[in-house]
């Protein structure tokens, strides 16, 4: 771009924003949670009845629609329910893999290994 021309826009729509910096989500009260914030850290404490599931749940939807990829620990079967619902509302069922005793898929970090030293370490790695 011609540095006038760069300079100009600079002046007129202030400096571009870093993709990082970009907002996923707008709470509408000038607080907005960019891609930033989501790799950093977010903790919510709330009481019971509060929204904090429907804050995990806006913010897991922004997340799947931004193309984010990761790995969701859940305990309670309902949460796999759950998250695959958002998976499929945010077209991303074909980049979903469960891993557990019913998903059909499973991963056996110890699979193979023939050392109980080595098993302990890496159990107390995980």
């Amino acid at each position: 771009m011609n540095p006038v021309v760069s300079f100009l826009k600079g002046v007129a729509f202030g400096p571009d924003l870093d993709a990082a910096d970009v907002p996923l989500l707008d709470f509408g009260t000038g607080n907005t949670l960019t891609r930033r914030h989501l790799t950093e850290s977010v903790l919510g404490i709330a009481g019971i009845g509060t929204g904090k599931t429907t804050l995990a749940r806006t913010i897991s939807r922004a997340m799947l629609r931004d193309r984010f990829g990761g790995l969701v620990l859940c305990v309670k079967g309902s949460q796999i329910k759950e998250f695959r619902s958002l998976c499929e509302a945010e077209g991303r069922m074909g980049d979903l893999i469960e891993l557990g005793a019913d998903s059909g898929n499973v991963f056996n970090p110890l699979a193979g290994e023939a050392s109980s030293a080595e098993a302990a370490a890496l159990l107390g790695e995980l």
